[in-house]
């Protein structure tokens, strides 16, 4: 499986989330380069200028520009790849929506689909969104079940001593780096880091125990953070 990267920020206007995407891509540009990593493949709409990363295979493609091209024509081309999407905007068909559109789940994204068996969920927004989701799950007749950290669970052991603390995201992401490293081989330390609106960092033992982490302001977080706590500086 090769990483693709969705290459639209190219053509956008350049605020501080394309900022960031350029950092992104350029340090994978330089990681190609010296070959730490397979290139990349960089997919973008076609017409656009040439993207400024030569280590990078792009791939620019139509039939579709703007948020269509994002929606329709790009997960389509992705095909079993891995898909890093560096700007606001994430493929519907992939299963992204915005928090604003969750209201819109039964009647417009979900109404197609087969009933599920059941429902797994993780959510840290906060429980007025868990609540939106558990409205629009009534479609269905099905409970949700949603993700809790616990003080052990899937080979993981977390040190906390109020488990049900730790994020969920966190607790999901730490068991699913645990699986992949023991598909790949013998049992060994992971450190596990996230990027959004907050920047984790976790690590785990080699026999599954969490040793703790940091949480960190994200980009957009300390960007705003600079232009309000700051005179004169432009972010």
């Amino acid at each position: 499986m090769a990483l693709a990267l969705n290459g639209r920020f190219l053509d956008q206007k350049l605020t501080g989330v394309q900022r960031f995407a350029h950092g992104i891509a350029g340090a994978l540009d330089a990681m190609a380069a010296a070959g730490r990593i397979p290139p990349p493949r960089l997919l973008r709409p076609a017409g656009g200028k040439p993207s400024p990363f030569a280590h990078l295979r792009e791939e620019a493609f139509g039939p579709f520009a703007g948020q269509a091209w994002e929606q329709l024509a790009l997960p389509r081309r992705v095909g079993p790849d891995l898909l890093l999407s560096l700007g606001n905007t994430a493929p519907l068909l992939q299963g992204a929506v915005f928090l604003e559109t969750i209201d819109e789940l039964a009647e417009r994204h979900w109404r197609p689909l087969p009933a599920p068996d059941a429902m797994l969920g993780c959510v840290v927004a906060g429980d007025h969104v868990r609540r939106r989701i558990e409205e629009q799950m009534e479609l269905w007749d099905l409970e949700p079940h949603w993700v809790v950290a616990k003080p052990e669970e899937a080979g993981l052991v977390n040190g906390y001593d109020h488990p049900a603390r730790l994020g969920a995201d966190r607790w999901v992401a730490l068991a699913g780096a645990r699986w992949h490293l023991l598909q790949r081989g013998p049992a060994r330390p992971a450190l596990v880091v996230m990027v959004g609106t907050c920047v984790t960092v976790d690590a785990l033992d080699a026999s599954g125990r969490f040793l703790g982490g940091l949480i960190l302001p994200g980009f957009g977080l300390m960007q705003r953070a600079l232009e309000m706590g700051t005179a004169g500086l432009k972010v």
